[in-house]
């Protein structure tokens, strides 16, 4: 059974709703007066400045994401689209009859590869993928030292007011550790629903690859290798060698697509790092949480920070890793892209 002190501490956290010591002021003007001493704490020019360093970076992350999102994926998808156009004039071949659809096939074919080299040429000349892992990290490292400040402060407790440590633990609880369960909780699931659509189009890239050498495994009729079943549907299929080769085309820009795609958001690594990190916040808030209540209660600053230090390394770990893989796939990116444009 919970102490009374913690019960009204964990009471006055959860119920300020829509605020976090991210917007310290307000958030400190949303508390009781019986949480003073949280109140001071929140006042002070360290944890404003920091609460403001993260949101300008946050602010500059989320455009460069945008940025870069929009363009890499704008050089990958017209990209892929010049190269159907591109088979699609081949296929049509050299007969008058297509003549108009085949030239403006071929002016729709100019028009995407000029979108593709500009995106790419945007992505190079303004590198928001940069930006956007810099800032990102910037704002992560904002929003953990926001906390830290808070959970190492200190204020001297008046009459009628709840002890300033229970109340500490509740607001990191509250504002950090559930608030990114909440994240990670929401967008693993989205992240895994992403992998599977990919892989089911990764399958048909395969599918289209391998149909477009239906005429090469027809080869092998002559030494009576496929079942005479394969062998009379491949014939009644009745193809030209230049509908197989479409095929190809098709199935090849396919994969050189979702291998960009992958590059410019790596669902998998999310995916799995997401869960990862939603199940190490769920044990986090199990029993480690309950005995930094405890300690709360005892005054026991080291107990309480012991939790709070293992719940921000692995955070920051989270953060770290973030920032070495976007680091390893930035040049692997525009490499793609410029790839998947000359495709």
């Amino acid at each position: 059974m919970r102490a009374p002190i913690a019960v009204r501490a964990i009471e006055i956290i959860d119920g300020v709703n829509g605020r976090d010591p991210l917007a310290p002021l307000a958030y400190a003007d949303a508390l009781p007066a019986d949480a003073a001493a949280l109140v001071r704490v929140l006042r002070d020019e360290r944890i404003i400045q920091a609460a403001a360093t993260y949101h300008h970076s946050d602010v500059l992350a989320g455009s460069a994401q945008t940025s870069f999102r929009r363009l890499g994926a704008g050089a990958a998808y017209s990209g892929f689209a010049a190269a159907v156009l591109g088979g699609a004039v081949l296929y049509l071949g050299s007969e008058s009859a297509n003549e108009t659809l085949r030239s403006n096939l071929g002016l729709g074919q100019f028009v995407l590869l000029a979108i593709s080299v500009l995106c790419a040429f945007l992505l190079l000349l303004f590198k928001p993928f940069r930006t956007w892992r810099t800032q990102r990290s910037n704002a992560e490292a904002s929003r953990l030292r926001v906390f830290a400040l808070m959970m190492n402060a200190s204020s001297e407790v008046r009459e009628g007011e709840v002890p300033l440590l229970p109340l500490q633990l509740e607001c990191f609880r509250r504002c950090l550790v559930d608030d990114q369960r909440s994240f990670f909780a929401r967008r693993g699931p989205q992240e895994r629903r992403k992998v599977v659509i990919w892989q089911i189009l990764g399958v048909v890239a395969v599918l289209l690859v391998l149909a477009a050498s239906v005429p090469q495994i027809l080869r092998l009729e002559r030494f009576e290798l496929l079942p005479d079943a394969l062998v009379s549907l491949i014939k009644n299929a009745n193809l030209q060698q230049r509908g197989y080769a479409l095929v190809g085309l098709l199935g090849g820009s396919l994969q050189s697509l979702l291998a960009a795609l992958v590059v410019i958001s790596p669902v998998q690594r999310n995916a799995e790092k997401y869960t990862k990190m939603r199940e190490k916040l769920d044990e986090h808030s199990k029993q480690p949480l309950d005995k930094a209540r405890e300690a709360a209660i005892r005054n026991d600053g080291d107990g309480v920070r012991g939790f709070t230090k293992n719940v921000s390394d692995d955070l920051a770990e989270e953060g770290r890793e973030w920032r070495l893989l976007h680091e390893a796939l930035s040049e692997m990116a525009l490499t793609q892209l410029a790839n998947q444009r000359k495709a």
